[in-house]
């Protein structure tokens, strides 16, 4: 049964891109909900705590959840922060309910596969729509990028380097030929899927987790071979991939995309013949003279060494005759530049950089505790220096940091450490019992590796069903649970009910709050009446910005004035930040024909978000200023 449960846990995590990673709020709290009573009965039927490395790591996830949680205590906007302290308590419970069933070697194998099949899933349902589907451009793609199935692009990156590196584990790893090749070709079309997304931190993540993996795990010439291999295959596809990846701006012509995938396939199969050759090669070798297998390695060693070489001093030259350009890259990160017509992967623009220094900004001005969970917009709109609409810093360490200071900021250095500790013992072994794992550090730190890597420039972390993979991979890196003694199973028992009712009063609240304005918003047309009285029953449950909106809404179509602008009104008083019950406000105004009152509404929003065309433009027909 722990088996069949990990398998389906792990499956789900990887598949998860179909579902948007869970990302709706009203379907990942019912999932902690439902976390809360499994661990919660898993405790009471046997009491076990994590220690070591694990006991940090769930102590920063539970940390960062309850102290978000806290920060409602000097949030603006409450509701945000219970979303954001419960979604890292979600991710604490998955967590801890991974290491009840983790119990051997075998279980933490048939949690990684069972999570890198479910990506495979996604993979290959992404080759058979390009291969067939005629209406892939439309269905797939957004501004030339791969979009699908997750609808965020990054996001889709992310999930399929998730896959890599269980592929190259297995590829170096597996007892079978047959399957290594196998491994390797899959690894191949991994990555050509991922160029297709042409996300920036994509690169950074898998080059970054490239350096660390063959840094710190054991059998540097055979992982290097093989990934020199995959390099190759992947680089079949490259005169393909430049017809899509240099288009810019240009029209995506499906022909150009089954161009890419069948060469990403005749790469693949050219990589996998390698890798299955090579490996029969070297067990024949092994078998038949092991001094002749010693100077095969010593041989292969040494050539993979030139061609790293080789690589390095190419980089060190393009980059010098390139350094003005690069300089301008830079400039254009830094100024906030669009990125050009060409390549995104060789361009500095965007607005990363205005997102960082807002968030560096709240640090700053709140260092211990920081501006409150999920409030970064609460500022960010009122400092940014571009048009740009976000609701986070677009970096966890940075987001962490600036919403809940230097305390979140440890809780966030305790889960990434434990989890880099537990990747080193299961790599190198470690000092007492702890027998080095190689196969598993690869393929399990890899892809925790991907995903830090890339949320450390990006939103991953927000997605649970793409952080689910992570915690996977953290998981099977980490030692197992230990019974508690008898005497002390009680108050503990005790304890984990309390924090359990605890954490899902807010959560249930919040929950029914929500599903109550989805009813406002469904009934806003048809019954008015109706959607006023489930926006104000959210009211009650949880005074969020939006439940007030559609009161507003709700009252202004039954054509009360009054009351729909106190609404407004009130959510103004509720969150003093929110330049949107102002912006409603000035519409409410402007269609009851008092033009004064609205151009005064419009001045105060402009006030909030000084940069918001929209309002700009209001704010200039009503002759108001910022």
């Amino acid at each position: 049964m722990r088996l069949i449960a990990l398998t389906l846990l792990g499956f789900l995590a990887g598949i998860s891109a179909f579902f948007f990673g869970f990302y709706d709020t009203t379907v990942w709290e019912p999932m902690l909900l439902a976390g809360l009573v499994i661990l919660l009965a898993f405790f009471v039927a046997r009491p076990m705590i994590p220690t070591g490395a694990a006991a940090i790591a769930a102590g920063g996830l539970f940390g960062l959840g309850f102290w978000a949680l806290a920060s409602t205590g000097w949030a603006d906007a409450n509701d945000l922060a219970i979303t954001e302290g419960a979604r890292w308590i979600l991710y604490g419970v998955f967590f801890m309910v991974l290491l009840y069933l983790l119990r051997d070697e075998l279980s933490r194998c048939w949690l990684v596969g069972a999570t890198a099949g479910g990506i495979l899933v996604m993979a290959v349902y992404l080759l058979f729509r390009l291969l067939t589907d005629d209406q892939a451009v439309s269905d797939l793609f957004i501004a030339n990028r791969l979009n699908s199935p997750l609808d965020y692009i990054n996001g889709v990156a992310t999930y399929l380097l998730a896959g890599f590196w269980p592929m190259v584990a297995v590829a170096e790893r597996a007892r079978n030929h047959f399957l290594r090749g196998a491994a390797s070709f899959a690894a191949v079309q991994l990555l050509v899927l991922a160029v297709l997304t042409q996300s920036r931190g994509a690169v950074v993540a898998i080059i970054a987790s490239t350096v660390l993996v063959i840094a710190v795990v054991p059998g540097r010439v055979t992982r290097g071979c093989i990934l020199l291999a995959i390099a190759v295959g992947v680089g079949v596809t490259v005169p393909a991939l430049a017809q899509v990846v240099d288009l810019g701006d240009g029209a995506l012509a499906v022909d150009d995309l089954r161009s890419v995938v069948t060469m990403g396939l005749i790469g693949g199969l050219i990589t996998g013949s390698a890798v299955a050759f090579g490996s029969w090669l070297a067990s024949r070798a092994n078998q038949r003279s092991p001094d002749f297998a010693y100077t095969l390695r010593v041989i292969s060693g040494a050539g993979l060494a030139v061609v790293c070489v080789l690589a390095l001093g190419a980089t060190v030259v393009v980059a010098g005759s390139k350094s003005d350009q690069i300089r301008d890259q830079v400039d254009s990160f830094t100024e906030l530049e669009e990125t050009d017509g060409g390549s995104r992967l060789t361009s500095g623009g965007g607005n990363r950089y205005d997102y960082w220094r807002v968030a560096v900004h709240q640090f700053k001005n709140d260092p211990l505790t920081g501006i409150s969970a999920g409030n970064y917009r609460q500022s960010y709109y009122q400092e940014r220096k571009t048009s740009e609409d976000v609701q986070q810093a677009h970096s966890i360490e940075l987001q962490t940091l600036g919403e809940l200071g230097l305390i979140g900021g440890l809780a966030l250095v305790a889960f990434v450490g434990a989890v880099g500790f537990g990747f080193w013992v299961t790599a190198r072994g470690g000092r007492g019992a702890e027998a080095a794992d190689p196969a598993l550090a690869i393929a399990a730190g890899g892809t925790f590796l991907v995903w830090l890597f890339h949320t450390s420039v990006d939103w991953m972390h927000l997605l649970p069903g793409l952080t689910a993979v992570a915690i996977c991979s953290a998981a099977t890196l980490l030692p197992p649970l230990r019974a508690i003694s008898g005497r002390r199973s009680l108050p503990a028992i005790v304890i984990v009910a309390a924090l359990v009712a605890l954490v899902s009063v807010p959560v249930l609240k919040q929950l029914r709050s929500l599903q109550l304005q989805n009813q406002a918003i469904e009934k806003l047309e048809s019954d008015p009446r109706e959607a006023l009285a489930a926006a104000r029953d959210s009211i009650r449950l949880e005074p969020s910005q939006r439940s007030y909106y559609f009161q507003a809404a709700a009252l202004a179509r039954l054509g009360l004035y009054e009351p729909a602008r106190d609404s407004l009104l009130a959510a103004a008083e509720n969150n003093p930040k929110d330049f949107v019950a102002w912006s409603l406000l000035g519409d409410l105004a402007t269609r009851r024909g008092l033009d004064q009152a609205a151009d005064l509404y419009y001045r105060r929003a402009l006030r909030l978000n000084p940069r918001d065309p929209g309002l700009i433009r209001l704010a200039q027909d009503g002759s108001a200023s910022p």
